[in-house]
């Protein structure tokens, strides 16, 4: 059994994937495709986009991810059994499992990212996500329980092996940097200037509910999809549109995909995005098969 994989966001500005924009059939094709979606040009756009303008950047993103899944299509013309999509790369799930229109996805990334930035603006703190690798379950939740006696917010928003994900108020998490810089082998990666997958974006997933999803129609999926909020393996449209929702104000639990991955005996994922630690995740586990804008694509991809 083998899946395909396709991440969640990552930091990515137009000069680092602009040589694979410029020199990919398919990028043209899916920027130009996005434009007439959004009513503008994409690509200009996103020359232009600072790490404010979220509803460029995701769009953006999106577009080069369904150009890569095409050069994977035609260089090895081979459908996966399953199919993940951890965080954003729900969206691009849906394209490959048919339950959406590239163009529907297109206007959801958009406007969802444009709901989103105006929903953190309104929050009466600014919250943050930090990603910490090395720190044990236990650990994490001690330390959830040490911020919460002192009433001051904070949550676990992603459990990802190694890695896990804290979210909270810039000041709270600055507080949980200083205490795991004491702490040996236990290192701070990077901090998203953003809350995600938290209760407090329990609102926003109804707004998104209620202003968007109620305005798309959602086809059953043509190939099982391994949510990242249950772990449950479905083809069901309802099922799917729960798991997007669900991702908002839910942590990412990996764990239990992993779970379905070891079940299911799948052997081989194909990863299919920027560089992400999903491959590093993975790496001892499965064969993993990257695929991301720095791959040579005039080169054949591995079969």
């Amino acid at each position: 059994m083998d899946a395909m994989l396709m991440p969640g966001l990552a930091p990515s500005s137009y000069s680092e994937v602009s040589k694979f924009i410029n020199q990919s059939k398919f990028a043209k094709k899916r920027f130009d495709e996005a434009s007439k979606v959004i009513g503008f040009s994409l690509e200009e756009s996103f020359k232009l986009a600072t790490e404010m303008d979220h509803e460029v950047k995701e769009t953006a993103f999106m577009a080069n991810t369904m150009a890569l899944i095409d050069h994977y299509k035609e260089q090895i013309q081979r459908e996966p059994h399953f199919v993940i999509g951890p965080s954003f790369g729900v969206l691009a799930a849906a394209v490959q499992t048919q339950t959406l229109s590239y163009q529907d996805a297109i206007w959801f990334a958009y406007k969802s990212a444009k709901l989103s930035k105006d929903y953190y603006e309104e929050l009466n703190e600014r919250y943050v996500t930090h990603f910490v690798y090395n720190l044990s379950i236990e650990d994490a939740y001690y330390y959830v329980d040490y911020f919460q006696e002192d009433e001051k917010y904070i949550e676990i928003t992603g459990f990802m092996d190694k890695v896990l994900c804290f979210t909270g108020p810039t000041n709270t998490i600055e507080e949980l940097k200083t205490l795991l810089n004491k702490k040996k082998k236990c290192f701070s990666l990077h901090t998203m200037k953003q809350p995600i997958h938290s209760k407090i974006l329990t609102n926003l997933r109804n707004r998104i509910e209620n202003d968007l999803i109620s305005q798309l129609s959602f086809e059953q999926l043509s190939k099982p999809y391994i949510s990242d909020v249950n772990g449950e393996v479905t083809k069901d449209s309802n099922d799917f549109i729960e798991s997007l929702l669900g991702g908002y104000d839910n942590p990412v639990r990996w764990d239990l995909v992993v779970q379905q991955i070891k079940a299911n005996k799948i052997e081989r994922i194909d990863i299919i995005g920027p560089k992400n630690l999903f491959s590093q995740l993975l790496k001892d586990q499965v064969h993993i098969n990257d695929i991301n804008p720095d791959t040579n694509l005039s080169n054949k991809l591995e079969i």
